[in-house]
C-alpha cells in the first residue's frame, strides 16, 4: 500500500476562513492524501505542540455527500503562532484516531509547504489516549496550563493512561498518589477531575458525597474517629474508588499505630476487592505519612505516582515517643473504653490551664456569656466523648454561634477566644479567626459576592469566621431583588448544613435587628444552636476598664480625678441608647479625649524637665474637659465618636 501524507504551510491570514473568530490570526493550509480513496462521515485534524501537549487547533471535513474521497483539504485558524515549533498532527476518522506526523512549519513568508508521511496510530497506546480521551476533556488545558506548573506532562500523560487501563481492567491494579506541591485546594480540584474522568468516568465528583461508588475520608478523620471504620469497610464493598487525603498530622506513637492499624485491617481488603485507592497530599505530607507509616511505605513502592511537582521524593521520619509501647490494640482501646476515673478527670479537663480559658475569663463583666460559653464546652465535650465511645449515632460537631449585643460589649475579642478554646478541645484544627463583614463579603457583579465568600470560607477552615453586623447581609426590602448579600448568605448556608464542617460560624450584631433577621429566614436559625447575649456594661465595669487603660500606659489618677471619671461613668450610662458604644466609647474617652486634654494642659503650661510628674497624674481638670466632648446632659445623649488628632 502506497504511503499517506499530510502536508501543511502556514499563510498570510487573509480571512478567507469565515468560520473563524477574529482573534484567530494565524492560518495554515492542510492537505491529506490517501492512495485510494475512503468512506468516512467526518474527518477532523488535531495539531498539538510537541513540547507542551498544548491543542493549537483543530479542523474538521464532513462528508456531507457520503461519496469516497482521495484528498482533503482544510484551511486552519489559530490564535496560536505556528512557526518554530515543534508541532504534532492526528487525522482522526469518524472520532477514532488513525494516523499521526511530526511538523515544522515555515514563516507564511517562505510560502513553503511541509510534507511528512502519515503513520499508523496503535490501538492501546499513549497517543491515542491523549487525543481521544484527555485532551478533550475539557480540564486538561486548564488544569495543566493555568492552575498547574507541570513541567513533564508526557509523564502525566503516561501515568493517567496508566490508570485508565487499570481501570478496564487491561493492567495490573495499583494504588495511586497524586501529589501536590503548596496548594492543596489546586491539589484537591486535579484529584477530584482525575477521579471524575478516568475511575468513575463522568459519574460524580469526588466532593459529592452521595455517591456509592466512592469512599472519601483523610488520614485526620481516620484518627479523629477510628469508631466509623467499620462504616468506611461497609461502603468500601459496594464502591470503585476509596479516596484518602494526607494532610498535616502531628506523627505521634499513637497515630502512627492507628494509621498501620488502619491500613492493614481495610486497604488490603481495598485491594483484593480492585477497588481503586487514591492517596492525594502535598509533597511534604506525603513524605512525612510514607515515612512513620511503614504499611503507606509498602504501598508506596508499588504504585502508579502521579506527581505534580518537580521535587524528588524522600521519606521524613518524624521521631515518636516510644515510652510506653503498646501495640495498636491497646491503643485503639485506650481511646474507645472510658477510664475508670473520666467521671472525676473531665472537669479538670474542662478547666485546664490554657491561655485563651484565662483571658475569656479575666475579661471585665459578661458574666452571663462567661457562664454559657462553659455550658456550650461542657455540652461539646460531652458529645465528642460519646462519639469517640460509639454511643452517639448522630455524629454532627456544629457549634455555630450568634452573638446579639451592642457595639464595644467584647464581641469580637470572645470570637477570637472561642476559636482557641476549641482548638485546644480537639473540636477545631487550627483555631484561627477570620473577620469579616458585608463590606468585604458583598461585590459588586453577580457572582462575585459567592466566589468571595466560598474564599473566605476556605480561609476559615480550621477555625472561627466571624461576621460582623451580619443582619447587613440581608435587606429587609421585599423589592430589593438586585441585593447580592443573599448570595453570601446562601454561600454560607452551605457550610452551615454540613455536619462536621471543621468550622466555627459567629454572627454578630444589635440583638434586634439579628432577631429581626432570623425570624424572616427560620431556616438560617436553626443553624445556630448556640446564641449569647453581650450585656451593656454598667459604670463599675466602663469604670474598671477605663482604668486598665491608663495603667497599661502608666498614668495616674489624682483622687479627685478619680471621683470625676466615675460620675462621669455614671452620668453615660444613664443616657445611653442603642448606638452606645461601651468599652468602645471608653477607648476613645481615655485616648482622644481625657490624654488629649491632659497634652494641652501639661504643655501649654510650661512643662518643664524636673517636672516629670506632670506627664503621669491626670488631674480632675481633664476629665472635665474631655465630658465636654462626650456627653451632653442638656440633650441626654452620648455624643458620637470624634477623630484622633488635634484640629486647628
Amino acid at each position: 500500500m502506497k504511503n499517506l501524507y499530510l502536508r501543511a504551510k502556514c499563510i498570510l491570514n487573509d480571512h478567507s476562513n469565515n468560520n473563524a473568530p477574529e482573534y484567530e490570526e494565524n492560518s495554515i493550509n492542510v492537505e491529506v492524501t490517501f492512495p485510494q480513496a475512503i468512506t468516512a462521515d467526518e474527518l477532523s485534524i488535531r495539531i498539538y505542540n510537541n513540547d507542551s501537549y498544548k491543542e493549537m487547533c483543530v479542523g474538521y471535513h464532513y462528508n456531507k455527500s457520503y461519496k469516497k474521497f482521495k484528498k482533503v483539504c482544510l484551511n486552519i485558524s489559530s490564535s496560536e503562532d505556528w512557526e518554530n515549533q515543534h508541532l504534532k498532527a492526528y487525522v482522526i476518522i469518524d472520532n477514532e484516531v488513525k494516523w499521526q506526523c511530526s511538523l515544522f512549519l515555515h514563516e507564511p513568508k517562505d510560502n513553503y509547504w511541509t510534507k511528512q508521511i502519515l503513520s499508523p496510530i496503535d490501538e492501546n497506546s499513549v497517543e491515542k489516549f491523549f487525543v481521544e480521551k484527555l485532551s478533550i476533556t475539557g480540564w486538561w488545558d486548564y488544569q495543566t496550563t493555568t492552575k498547574l506548573n507541570i513541567s513533564n506532562k508526557k509523564d502525566l500523560i503516561e501515568k493517567l493512561f496508566t490508570l485508565s487501563q487499570m481501570v478496564h481492567g487491561k493492567s495490573e491494579l495499583q494504588p495511586i498518589f497524586v501529589i501536590g506541591e503548596d496548594d492543596k485546594y489546586t491539589l484537591k480540584e486535579f484529584t477530584s477531575e482525575m477521579v471524575n474522568e478516568f475511575v468513575l468516568e463522568g459519574d460524580t465528583s469526588i466532593t459529592d458525597n452521595s455517591s456509592p461508588n466512592r469512599v472519601n475520608t483523610s488520614f485526620e478523620d481516620i484518627l479523629k474517629h477510628p469508631c466509623n471504620w467499620a462504616e468506611i469497610k461497609r461502603k468500601i464493598g459496594t464502591a470503585k474508588t476509596f479516596v484518602i487525603e494526607a494532610p498535616q498530622i502531628n506523627y505521634t506513637l499513637e497515630a502512627v499505630n492507628l494509621i498501620n492499624l488502619f491500613m492493614d485491617s481495610i486497604v488490603n481488603e481495598v485491594l483484593n476487592k480492585n477497588v481503586v485507592l487514591v492517596i492525594y497530599g502535598l509533597m511534604d505530607n506525603i513524605n512525612m505519612l510514607k515515612g512513620n507509616c511503614y504499611t503507606v511505605k509498602d504501598i508506596y513502592q508499588n504504585c502508579n505516582k502521579i506527581n505534580l511537582t518537580d521535587w524528588e521524593e524522600i521519606d521524613i521520619w518524624n521521631p515518636c515517643d516510644n515510652s510506653d509501647n503498646d501495640d495498636a490494640g491497646d491503643i485503639i482501646k485506650s481511646l474507645l473504653m472510658p477510664k475508670a476515673d473520666t467521671a472525676a478527670s473531665e472537669p479538670a479537663e474542662i478547666a485546664k490551664n490554657n491561655d485563651a480559658e484565662k483571658e475569656l475569663e479575666g475579661m471585665i463583666g459578661l458574666r452571663k456569656v462567661k457562664d454559657d460559653m462553659k455550658d456550650a464546652r461542657l455540652m461539646s465535650m460531652f458529645k465528642k466523648k460519646r462519639a469517640d465511645m460509639c454511643l452517639q449515632k448522630n455524629k454532627e460537631n456544629v457549634n455555630h454561634m450568634l452573638f446579639l449585643g451592642n457595639p464595644g460589649t467584647g464581641k469580637t475579642t470572645v470570637a477570637k477566644l472561642v476559636g482557641q478554646i476549641y482548638h485546644n478541645m480537639g473540636l477545631l484544627s487550627k483555631g484561627h479567626t477570620v473577620e469579616t463583614n458585608r463590606a468585604k463579603l458583598v461585590g459588586e457583579y453577580i457572582g462575585m459576592t459567592e466566589k468571595i465568600t466560598l474564599e473566605v470560607i476556605e480561609q476559615a477552615r480550621g477555625g472561627v469566621l466571624f461576621i460582623d453586623e451580619a443582619y447587613t447581609l440581608i435587606s429587609n426590602k421585599e423589592s430589593d431583588s438586585k441585593d447580592f448579600g443573599k448570595e453570601a448568605v446562601n454561600a454560607l448556608l452551605t457550610v452551615l448544613s454540613e455536619p462536621d464542617p471543621d468550622m466555627i460560624i459567629i454572627m454578630a450584631g444589635y440583638e434586634d435587628k439579628m432577631n429581626n433577621m432570623l425570624s424572616t429566614n427560620p431556616g438560617l436559625k436553626d443553624r445556630f444552636p448556640l446564641n449569647f447575649t453581650f450585656e451593656n456594661y454598667n459604670e463599675d465595669e466602663l469604670m474598671e476598664i477605663a482604668c486598665n487603660l491608663l495603667e497599661k500606659d502608666n498614668y495616674k489618677l489624682t483622687d479627685a480625678a478619680r471621683d470625676r471619671l466615675h460620675l462621669l461613668m455614671e452620668k453615660a450610662v444613664a443616657n445611653r441608647d442603642e448606638h452606645f458604644g461601651n468599652g468602645r466609647w471608653v477607648h476613645n474617652l481615655i485616648n482622644q479625649g481625657v490624654i488629649k486634654s491632659m497634652a494641652k494642659r501639661v504643655m501649654l503650661g510650661g512643662f518643664t524637665e524636673q517636672n516629670k510628674e506632670s506627664l503621669t497624674q491626670i488631674e480632675e481638670a481633664d476629665i472635665i474637659e474631655a465630658e465636654k466632648n462626650y456627653i451632653d446632659i442638656r440633650n441626654k445623649r452620648i455624643v458620637s465618636i470624634r477623630p484622633i488628632g488635634f484640629r486647628a
